[in-house]
């Protein structure tokens, strides 16, 4: 399978080839309402965007200090720019641009001791259902933001 349609750690930026199976075009068609059920758990935090990945909070930061992504200056920086070689956050530089409340909440996530990758989370049930209702024919509405997908019929079979 990975030979075929490459590593999980690629799928959010792979691209679909004519070979592929509807329904992994399907899954790629989705990838942002996919990524929007995405909590990121801090461990090296060199995985996760600091700004735009949910990892502090069911949000990411940006809707939360309510940000336009394009007036970041930093917009690619990762979480692991803000924990200290000893794996401790650097409340220096998270105070010099979050405010306080949100430096709190962070500084209450458990950093492990050892260099160990960002697993994430995945809030499941949503896509379970749609899943059931793709295989099933039913028609399912998506939208993510303010984007709808529209009706999406899978085949029954």
């Amino acid at each position: 399978m990975q030979v075929k349609y490459g590593s999980p750690d690629q799928f959010f930026d792979c691209r679909s080839k004519y070979s592929d199976s509807w329904v992994w075009k399907c899954l790629l068609q989705l990838r942002p309402f996919i990524k929007q059920g995405i909590y990121w758990k801090v461990r090296n935090g060199r995985s996760i965007n600091f700004w735009t990945d949910s990892w502090c909070s069911e949000d990411s930061l940006v809707p939360m200090l309510d940000l336009d992504p394009a007036s970041l200056s930093e917009a690619g920086i990762q979480v692991s720019e803000f924990i200290t070689p000893d794996k401790q956050c650097d409340t220096t530089k998270l105070r010099s641009c979050l405010p306080n409340d949100i430096v709190q909440l962070i500084q209450g996530i458990p950093l492990p001791y050892t260099d160990v990758e960002d697993p994430f989370c995945w809030v499941i049930l949503v896509v379970v259902i749609f899943l059931q209702n793709l295989l099933l024919g039913r028609p399912t509405k998506i939208s993510v933001g303010n984007k709808l997908y529209g009706n999406i019929t899978g085949s029954g079979k």
